[in-house]
């Protein structure tokens, strides 16, 4: 439930204290807008009860709980009647259509009544009656109320007046032939009655009324219920209340408190009024405790948005700018208007000889002598200035929105102590430790000897206040307050309320304690309090505590004299006394409403033990604090869980998430000062398996069980060591006859390989022989017989590739042995080469090619196997024939310091495509293809492979057309 502005301001007027008051009207936004209230209470413990015609509300300053049909408990009808108190308590009684209930201390029961009693009421008056003693229509009611227009009370009888009109005598039980055409009510055991000429006590003889005017006030009239037994009725614009035991008018109402609408009930306190209208809710009416000090011209209430203030001691008054220009609060009954003009709003400055500084206008310093009540000096001013302070008897510092000027009154020299950008604006400046702050829109500027640091950069610094000497307090525009100490800068804690972010003032009070104004209230911290950086003691609002929509501040602090507060608003400059409006409402009770253990209710009332396994526990409380909500200052703690006590959320509910198990004490306190109240005991349980009892008996249990293991395992390992010793036997007999059975097979296998081997050699051999003669017969005879040339050519070229082909034949099988070894040995490359190129001449010749062989050294040695190179420059210098026809192979060696290249180039058509993709690829034992075929002999990826196998490298370069340039790569080691 939270209050919003309602209407403009109100006059209370309590005869009974002789003067006026300030109501600050607002509306509790509640479940009962647009809709009748009927009744108005505060109970003992604070709670304000509110009785509807669509359920009772119970208010504790923050949460409105409801009672209706859908309630827990639930209720039968959601009409309830009036809020009537009890005799000699601070109970109440209320009623539905079928129910009546007794409220007291926070809570709701049913009336107690004994059998065949019930309640009779009305809105002012009510009594408990039996059944038996009313009209035969009463007699057969289910319900527990029964209505009445009026319930009389005399000396000898009691009437009650039927919703028919009739009369009934309680001590005749007869009806009684009276009338009467005014409001008759009940105060206090008299009767009394209410017309348009006022109020009369009512008696009654010879069944008749008789009427004594005991207040004569003319004018329709319209009673309006209240739980106070009070008797408080509307006229003329005005609403009273009328005491009966005086005899006099107590307490007179702007009949506005009711916003237009139609009257219902009220409840009055010391400092608000609760208006229960008939069609729109409720409306409250807070009285504040202070004054304000208005402007007035001839009289006439003028504009008072004051914006900055000072004491006058001279005129012993406070004085302010405005708009209208340089005012006192004198009397209202004149002008209390000084200058007139267009006073700039930001400042208003007493000197030491109490002249009052002041800008009249854009340009135009002005300082006012009290004494005279005269202008005594004018200043031309370049620009608008914010704030003047006065530093010795000449000498003034002058803050305008650009510079900050030291003026010489005497000499009327100026010097500039610092300036801003026309960027940069500033807007306050404070000398403090010996150098000069300056609040600016883009920043707080510190300018000393050593030179000038920016902090809180692109913040708006509105306000600066010295605390002590090493203290600096910073109020921005829109990112709240800091704390300077030296170098450190501390954001002050807030709370849940956003209004701080934008501050216009900065002062301390008399006792220490920092006020802070925003535009929409007013902080205050207690001086412990600031030092501990925590949040707030108090925070007054505007148009709820105070009687203004906004306030401002000038750039000078607060003067705040016999503890007593001003600050200037937009209503006028508002001024209270401190331990009035601060002081801390009584809270009447302080109790657990619910326990919450995962969502479902506990009883609290007994020992209460909580399953370990819980998810969350909450804790509901009844505190009433309607008075002032925002200084709802109550702290909780768990003992045993934490020290520290904090502040309870405004909804009066605390949730945990799973404690550990343990002991705990929940504990609250009305404010920081208060002692702690033990509200409740609680005990989170462990689990079952974490008691002590048992883990004792889980080690009684191991010890048996280890033991039982122990013994268990004994025997066990006896019977089987048995069992392996007969396995072991018989796998050993199995294991020597599967080696016998293996070593047989293996001397299988060496006899076949050796018979393998014995094959490929005959046959190898008896095949190299007739085909190295037939090799070298077909070349002779080439060479003699010119007319079967092309026959004997196509006979050596076919028998040289098979010879070639058996020799690397023959050497790939050395090679496939898993005992092969390189047999590497120091070798001259040049006579290798040269007996390869020979035996290749007479090869080339038949493809009319020739092989021409160049070194840039006579020896080259290299250590290196020469089996594998003359494979290596066999199948190169037969690659290059193959594809050279009619051309020249170009055999070379060179030595340049530890590298050794051999290149075998040709004029040939070059290699084709896909043998230089495989000359790209990853030499791999899975992508591995001998290619051993009479054409291609070995192939390329085997002389890649061979060169790798001698730490060599082979590259190739070929053109299509033009020929092909293998180049083999070997490193010397030294």
């Amino acid at each position: 439930m939270r209050f919003a502005s309602c209407f403009a301001f109100l006059l209370f007027f309590a005869s009974a204290r002789g003067q006026d008051q300030i109501a600050i009207p607002s509306k509790i936004n509640s479940y009962l807008l647009q809709n009748t209230v009927t009744g108005i209470g505060k109970d003992e413990s604070g709670f304000l009860w509110v009785c509807s015609q669509f359920g009772l509300l119970r208010y504790d300053g923050f949460i409105a709980r409801s009672y209706t049909t859908n309630s827990t408990p639930s209720f039968l009808s959601n009409r309830f009647g009036y809020l009537l108190a009890v005799p000699f308590s601070k109970d109440f009684v209320t009623y539905n259509e079928l129910q009546s209930f007794l409220i007291s201390k926070g809570k709701i029961q049913p009336f107690p009544l004994k059998t065949g009693e019930i309640i009779l009421a009305n809105e002012n008056t009510w009594m408990k009656v039996h059944k038996s003693k009313l009209p035969a229509s009463f007699q057969n009611l289910n319900q527990t109320i029964g209505g009445s227009k009026a319930i009389l009370f005399f000396p000898k009888d009691t009437l009650i007046q039927l919703e028919s009109g009739i009369f009934f005598s309680l001590a005749s039980q007869k009806n009684l032939p009276l009338k009467s055409n005014a409001y008759l009510f009940s105060l206090h055991g008299k009767s009394f009655a209410l017309d348009n000429k006022g109020i009369y006590r009512v008696t009654i003889k010879e069944n008749e009324f008789k009427y004594s005017l005991l207040y004569p006030l003319s004018g329709a009239k319209t009673y309006i219920s209240s739980s106070k037994e009070q008797c408080w009725f509307s006229c003329k614009g005005n609403v009273y209340h009328w005491d009966d035991q005086r005899n006099l008018i107590v307490t007179k109402l702007d009949g506005n408190i009711y916003g237009q609408k139609p009257s219902g009930s009220i409840y009055l306190e010391k400092n608000k009024v609760y208006a229960g209208t008939g069609t729109a809710g409720i409306l409250e009416s807070k009285f504040f405790q202070g004054n304000i000090l208005q402007q007035f011209d001839d009289g006439h209430q003028i504009d008072n948005f004051v914006y900055s203030y000072s004491w006058s001691p001279v005129l012993r008054q406070y004085v302010s700018v405005s708009p209208k220009g340089l005012s006192a609060f004198t009397s209202p009954q004149k002008s209390n208007i000084l200058v007139g003009g267009k006073a700039s709003p930001s400042f208003v400055y007493n000197d030491f000889e109490n002249n009052l500084w002041f800008q009249n206008g854009s340009n135009k310093l002005t300082v006012y002598n009290p004494k005279k009540r005269k202008i005594t000096r004018n200043l031309s001013w370049s620009e608008r200035v914010q704030q003047v302070v006065q530093y010795s008897t000449d000498e003034f510092v002058i803050t305008g929105h650009q510079n900050i000027i030291r003026w010489n009154r005497r000499t009327n020299r100026q010097d500039t102590l610092f300036k801003v950008e026309a960027t940069n604006q500033i807007l306050t400046s404070l000398l403090h430790k010996g150098s000069l702050c300056v609040g600016t829109l883009q920043g707080l500027y510190t300018s000393s000897k050593s030179g000038v640091q920016k902090s809180l950069h692109k913040k708006s610094i509105r306000s600066l206040l010295q605390v002590n000497d090493s203290t600096l307090l910073i109020g921005t525009y829109s990112h709240g307050v800091f704390k300077k100490i030296g170098h450190q800068l501390i954001p002050l804690r807030l709370d849940d309320r956003s209004f701080l972010s934008a501050t216009v003032a900065m002062s301390i009070d008399a006792s220490g304690d920092i006020w802070v104004s925003t535009n929409r209230g007013v902080f205050v911290w207690k001086k412990n309090s600031f030092q501990r950086n925590t949040a707030p003691d108090y925070f007054l609002e505007t148009k709820i505590e105070l009687p203004a929509e906004e306030l401002n501040g000038g750039q000078i602090p607060g003067i705040y004299l016999n503890n007593e507060i001003v600050l200037p608003s937009s209503s006028g400059l508002i001024k209270f006394q401190k331990n009035v409006l601060l002081g801390n409402n009584p809270i009447n009770e302080l109790s657990i409403a619910e326990v919450l253990v995962d969502g479902k209710m506990i009883k609290w009332n007994i020992p209460v033990e909580i399953y370990p396994n819980h998810k969350s526990i909450l804790f509901k409380f009844n505190i009433a604090y309607s008075d002032n909500p925002n200084q709802f200052a109550v702290e909780y703690r768990i003992k045993n869980l934490d020290t520290k006590w904090i502040k309870l959320p405004f909804n009066r509910q605390i949730e945990f998430n799973r404690l550990p198990a343990g002991k705990y004490d929940l504990e609250l306190r009305y404010n920081s000062q208060a002692k702690g109240i033990k509200m409740l005991h609680f005990e989170i349980k462990r689990f079952w398996y974490l008691e002590p009892w048992v883990w004792f008996l889980a080690f009684i249990i191991g010890i048996l069980a280890a033991s039982g293991i122990y013994y268990g395992r004994i025997l066990l390992y006896k019977r089987n060591q048995l069992l392996l010793n007969n396995t072991i036997r018989e796998k050993t007999k199995e294991l020597q006859e599967s080696l016998a059975s293996l070593a047989q097979s293996k001397k299988t296998l060496r006899k076949e390989y050796r018979q393998r081997n014995k094959l490929y050699s005959i046959l190898m051999h008896d095949l190299t022989s007739p085909l190295q003669f037939l090799s070298t017969f077909s070349i002779a005879e080439f060479n003699k017989k010119k007319t079967e040339k092309d026959s004997l050519r196509i006979i050596a070229n076919t028998s040289n590739e098979l010879s070639g082909f058996i020799q690397e034949f023959l050497f790939w099988l050395k090679r496939q042995n898993d005992n092969y070894s390189l047999q590497n040995r120091l070798t001259d490359l040049n006579p290798l080469l040269q007996d390869s190129i020979h035996f290749y001449q007479a090869i080339a010749k038949l493809k009319g090619n020739k092989i021409l062989f160049f070194s840039n050294q006579n020896t080259i040695l290299l250590n290196t196997d020469v089996d594998i190179l003359k494979v290596i420059i066999r199948n190169l210098l037969d690659n290059a024939n193959k594809f050279t026809q009619n051309g020249v192979i170009k055999v070379s060696t060179n030595l340049n310091e530890n590298l050794v290249r051999i290149c075998i180039e040709d004029s040939g058509d070059g290699l084709p495509e896909h043998l230089m993709k495989l000359l790209e690829q990853p030499i791999a034992i899975s992508t591995y293809d001998p290619s051993i075929n009479a054409n291609h002999k070995m192939g390329l990826q085997i002389s890649r492979e061979f060169v790798a196998l001698l730490s060599g490298k082979i590259t190739v370069e070929s053109t299509l057309g033009s020929g092909t340039k293998f180049i083999l790569h070997f490193i010397i080691d030294k």
